[in-house]
């Protein structure tokens, strides 16, 4: 596996020997970044936040990767973005995903976060975790909806807890949703 690093030059040559220890190449392609607090992160893929200071939450973070990984699990996480900071998401605490214009966002129990990812992308790669598209701009986690309510013209309304936001299944998605649902 190989990351893209970014820190700071009197950090550098101990976080390298962290990362070759651990055999994780560096690349500055690579679609996962490790980024040092105070440093900008990239403009694309996923990027994780990491204090110098605190080494040694970096060192379990990726000791639990390495061991996820060799598991075969997937380590599913995905950065959103409020104001100018990144915060790192586990897709279980996802409510649903939404488009709105040009941007995606994913909303939580507590907040709404820009992800860098397109609709479709996020609905195949969650589709396992019981994720599925219900219209043309929203992808819900199956396990957060609270109530499925039958509405006008053959369609159905999600409500979920915590949340005021009611999301209609579109008729084009209804038997493919209720299918799902084994309905």
């Amino acid at each position: 596996m190989k990351v893209n690093l970014v820190c700071s030059s009197r950090s550098q040559k101990v976080l390298i020997e962290i990362f070759k220890s651990r055999k994780i190449g560096l690349d500055k392609s690579a679609a996962i970044s490790f980024v040092e607090r105070g440093n900008s992160t990239p403009e694309s893929g996923v990027s994780v936040l990491f204090n110098y200071f605190e080494l040694n939450e970096l060192i379990d973070f990726l000791d639990n990767f390495q061991i996820a990984s060799s598991k075969n699990h997937k380590l599913e996480l995905l950065a959103g973005k409020r104001d100018s900071s990144f915060e790192i998401i586990k897709p279980d605490m996802v409510c649903f995903f939404m488009s709105d214009g040009n941007y995606v966002y994913c909303q939580t129990d507590v907040q709404r976060l820009e992800v860098n990812k397109k609709l479709y992308e996020l609905e195949s790669s969650y589709a396992d975790m019981g994720f599925i598209r219900i219209n043309k701009s929203h992808v819900v986690n199956i396990l957060k909806v609270n109530e499925i309510v039958p509405w006008f013209g053959g369609r159905l309304l999600l409500s979920f807890k915590g949340i005021k936001d009611e999301i209609p299944v579109s008729r084009h998605y209804v038997s493919g949703f209720k299918e799902f649902l084994g309905l």
